[in-house]
Order: structure tokens, then sequence, then C-alpha cells
């Protein structure tokens, strides 16, 4: 099960915006976490579905002791040039990454705040829906 859809804009220049978090378990159990660094580029990207390729970055471990389990990666700008949706998973020995993650990559900011609807209302002269 994935843990949920996050936005990022196409070609983000803000790495902290770029930013995924994956939960890994140990494989043993699937359920305890995983509390060790990750030494190698094991996390796997996929576009769309095309045919996974290793991340550029390293995941690294969030908090070994107040987050035990959680880890980011740092997407670069070129990992998410695409627009459409990234998965982020990985097949590491002695690991379970079922969970992965879903980014969807979107040609607009996620980031820009949406209009006040009051001012939208007011701006079209239409008047706003009340309870009769």
């Amino acid at each position: 099960m994935y843990q949920g859809l996050q936005e990022i804009q196409q070609s983000e220049a803000t790495a902290a915006r770029r930013t995924v978090y994956i939960a890994l378990r140990q494989s043993g159990d699937h359920v305890s976490p995983y509390a060790t660094a990750l030494s190698s580029k094991t996390l796997l990207l996929s576009m769309n579905g095309d045919t996974p390729a290793a991340s550029s970055n390293y995941a690294a471990a969030v908090d070994t002791t107040s987050l035990p389990g959680l880890y980011s990666l740092e997407l670069t700008a070129t990992e998410v040039a695409t627009v459409g949706i990234l998965a982020v998973s990985g097949k590491i020995a002695g690991i379970s990454c079922e969970g992965g993650a879903l980014v969807r990559i979107v040609g607009h900011d996620p980031f820009e705040p949406l209009p006040d609807m009051a001012d939208a209302v007011k701006d079209t002269g239409a008047k706003p829906w009340t309870r009769p």
C-alpha cells in the first residue's frame, strides 16, 4: 500500500520541495522499523510505469530514535522533469519497502495558494449561494 500522493512541480528548483519520505520495515516481520543507514542507491524510481532506475541520491534516515524506519529521499530536478506519476520503491535485501511513495509531477506550483473563493465570486459578479 502506498502512503499517499505528493505533488511536486515539474523541474522544481527547491531541494526541500523535491524531498519524499518513505517508511522502510524489516523484511523478517514486515512490521519492525528498519533503522540502519542505507549505503547505496537502493531506491528505485519509475516514471509513468517505465522501467525502474536507481535514484541519483541515497535515502537518509530521518531520525532513528524518534522516527525509526522513516527515510527521506531528495529527488533531483532531472528526476522530476517529466509531468506524470513517479513511483518510489525498492528491492533491498533485509528490507520491506512495500509502502513506497507515489509522487505526482505537475506543471503548476502546488505551493501557490488557491484564490480566495469570496474574491472569486466578487470578481465574477455572481452572488454566493445561500440556503433557502
